[in-house]
């Protein structure tokens, strides 16, 4: 992710088919990396 507003929080929602042009969402203010967390290529990750 390049900036932050690239990012946005949609409550309620679990498949991305779900989001539509005009889905209500939130902005993330902040981005914080808990310190022991690894970057992967692949698989699964999450996101609170």
């Amino acid at each position: 992710v390049e900036s932050l507003k690239d990012l946005h929080v949609y409550d309620g929602i679990l498949y991305q088919s779900q989001v539509k042009e005009n889905t209500t969402f939130f902005g993330v203010p902040e981005l914080i990396i808990h310190v022991q967390y690894q970057m992967e290529e692949s698989g699964y990750d999450i996101a609170l």
